[in-house]
């Protein structure tokens, strides 16, 4: 167990003594003191809302950012009747020495051309620095999402410490006295053995959720509070390196928690004259209901508002994608992939109605750490644009890994990468750049290299029309807002069988829109793996992969790299699973409420998810029956009318289709499964 005393200094006078467990959670000591600010006159007030959550920022006359409300308009309950005081970075050092910071409210504007707007600034006369806070409430639901940013005005350089991107005050109604925390591990590398936490938020409290890559605290940057099931809080900072500090006081009313979220204590940058720094964005939001109900209205502003376009306009989103790892190999497992057993794939995959083929590690010249993307000229003697033309000769668009590893927090690092991965679409014709920190210093590791990380993706998207970013960064372990703003998927983790890809498609999708969360089935290096032979095996493990964003690591149809060919009937059960799940899955994938109607998969017990679309009243739950067990499991269905008839059908016909109302769907209704392991798709349509 790693154990390491870490003390705190957090402004506002809250001196937190804590130990670092291996969760990356912490438990706070017996050493606490607080001393709260408290909001000086008031002297402007904004109020904006989403359909979720209602926020009232205002100004005070002494310099003070304050939160006066933030609330559930269906729950009706404000958080912050005490209003929250948010820390303007207090401290600065200029020329050597460090220097008291005094902000004064300017000026706040209102723009309503995209829902509601604020703009609030406050500025500094020595030195002279500019604060800005806008906070944003998109139309529909979801949260309200808040930047900052701070520019230099003076003539000299200036260091800045930490500015939250959050800070609040939250205390739920006396009768819901306990909170629960809901946290959420990346998964990255390897699934984690929990993946979901949740703590009852007892006085004394502390926790932190952390993220930070290639480290055993890769926590996605979101964190919920629950009262009770019945309404809630949650908040995110988009950026992976960054924490969320929570803590409850001992003489704090039950039901009270301090949230602070942004940057690592102890952090501090340079900013030249006339430079501006960016606070790592983030956003807060309200919910009635559950944490899933928390995550349909988190899942629908981020559809909505905050990933490429590509994926939120076109319907054939997200795209069945082939990764020819295992296929193309020279050996089994091998890194080194080879033309020869490129093309045969290929003709295998088109038939069955794939739509992409991803051509990852090993087909350039040299290792794994190769200077440049050029195509290996003994193994890929036609190179990467003759590899694209057949892929799109066939239907399929094409995907290139390439990894060097660049510095991305210098000049030097982005300007490389961003001359190899233009090279790829330019010269090689891709649709599609598989991204990873392979060889190179870890994305993430620093404010430096996220911001320059986010920043060559923006130029790319910019200068490439077509350019399109899919999200392997580390097998998973950069999970957050930022990067799937910019990426059409999101790895889920970099380990593939069966219970590894539900696992971690089950902790990632209370964060994430499922359009973009791949699920990777299939092979890993050293591995061999293959379905459960026959036409159950290949619908349980298609099944699997298909949640979301679908992705399979599998040797070719043709068993070209020492996997058994598939037969007839096994090429037949995957093309019809293909199909449905573009015609009737992959709409719901879209636009449907996801709930986890059933415990977090452990290969022992029955796994599901249930997605239901309430504007087409139409829905469908994945049941997986891992091994031999209970036969028959009551499932009870989420978001459905109570007074609606639901046509209930069986793709596999395991269960003859009935009809029932949608109260009688919500208490539970008996599915039998026979046999291990073994899956159903249950569709639910609402009769007219």
């Amino acid at each position: 167990m790693f154990k390491e005393k870490l003390i705190l200094i957090i402004p506002l006078g809250i001196l937190l003594s804590v130990c670092l467990n291996e969760q990356g959670t912490d438990k706070m000591d017996d050493t606490v003191l607080d001393c709260r600010s408290i909001p000086g006159p008031r002297t402007k007030l904004w109020t904006i809302a989403t359909d979720d959550t209602k926020l009232k920022v205002g100004a005070t006359t002494t310099g003070q950012l304050c939160i006066y409300e933030l609330g559930s308009p269906a729950a009706r309950w404000n958080w912050t009747a005490e209003p929250s005081v948010f820390d303007l970075v207090g401290n600065a050092i200029v020329d050597g020495s460090k220097q008291q910071l005094r902000w004064k409210y300017k000026d706040g504007i209102m723009d309503k051309t995209d829902g509601q707007k604020v703009t609030i600034r406050f500025i500094c006369e020595q030195p002279a620095l500019e604060l800005t806070s806008v906070w944003h409430a998109r139309p529909g639901r979801g949260p309200v999402h808040h930047s900052m940013r701070i520019t230099n005005k003076s003539n000299k350089p200036v260091t800045l410490f930490e500015q939250p991107t959050f800070h609040l005050d939250i205390a739920g109604p006396a009768g819901d006295s306990t909170l629960t925390l809901w946290t959420f591990h990346t998964d990255g590398h390897l699934p984690d053995a929990k993946g979901v936490y949740k703590d009852k938020v007892t006085h004394p409290f502390c926790r932190q959720v952390l993220t930070l890559p290639d480290n055993q605290y890769q926590f996605i940057p979101y964190a919920v509070f629950d009262a009770c099931g019945k309404h809630g809080v949650y908040m995110g900072i988009e950026w992976t390196y960054c924490r969320i500090a929570i803590s409850a006081l001992d003489g704090d009313r039950p039901g009270t928690v301090r949230v602070r979220g942004g940057e690592f204590e102890g952090f501090k940058i340079d900013v030249a004259p006339g430079e501006t720094f960016d606070v790592p964005p983030g956003f807060v939001g309200t919910y009635a209901g559950d944490v899933d109900d928390a995550g349909n209205s988190l899942r629908r502003y981020l559809f909505n508002h905050s990933m490429p376009d590509i994926v939120r306009r076109d319907t054939t989103y997200p795209k069945l994608q082939w990764n020819a790892f295992f296929a193309t190999g020279d050996k089994p497992g091998n890194w080194n992939s080879v033309e020869a057993k490129y093309y045969p794939l290929v003709d295998d995959i088109a038939p069955l109605g794939f739509e992409e083929v991803m051509l990852d590690v090993g087909w350039w010249k040299g290792d794994t750490r190769a200077d440049d993307p050029v195509a290996d000229p003994v193994d890929w003697p036609s190179g990467m644009a003759k590899a694209a033309d057949y892929a799109h000769k066939a239907g399929l668009r094409f995907g290139l890994y390439w990894a060097k590893g660049e510095e991305m927090a210098t000049t030097e690092g982005r300007e490389r990468r961003l001359r190899d991965v233009k090279r790829l679409f330019e010269e090689y014709k891709a649709d599609i750049w598989r991204s990873d920190h392979t060889g190179g210093p870890v994305v993430g590791a620093s404010y430096a290299s996220v911001s320059g990380f986010y920043a060559m993706l923006d130029q790319l998207h910019k200068e490439l029309p077509n350019f399109q970013w899919e999200n392997c960064c580390g097998g998973g372990e950069i999970k957050d807002f930022g990067s799937m703003q910019r990426g059409v998927k999101i790895f889920l983790t970099d380990k593939y069988e069966e219970i590894d890809v539900r696992q971690a498609f089950y902790d990632g999708s209370f964060a994430f829109p499922p359009a973009q969360l791949m699920g990777c089935l299939g092979t890993e290096v050293k591995k061999h793996y293959h379905p459960q032979p026959g036409p159950v095996g290949m619908k349980y493990a298609f099944r699997t992969m298909s949640m979301g964003a679908p992705e399979w690591f599998l040797d070719a149809p043709n068993g070209g790299n020492g996997s058994p060919p598939w037969t007839e009937e096994e090429k037949a059960a995957v093309k019809a699973a293909v199909e449905t799940y573009k015609t009737r899955i992959r709409p719901l994938v879209r636009s449907a409420d996801l709930y986890h109607i059933l415990p977090r998969p452990d290969g022992k017990n029955w796994d599901g998810i249930q997605y239901y679309d309430p504007a087409t009243r139409k829905g469908v739950t994945y049941l997986f029956k891992s091994a031999a067990g209970t036969d028959t499991m009551t499932i009870k269905f989420r978001g459905v009318e109570p007074k609606t008839i639901y046509r209930v059908t069986f793709e596999d016909g395991t269960n003859p289709p009935v009809e029932k109302r949608g109260e009688e769907l919500t208490r539970g209704i008996g599915i039998t499964l026979k046999g291990a392991p073994v899956s159903e798709l249950v569709f639910l349509e609402a009769r007219e």
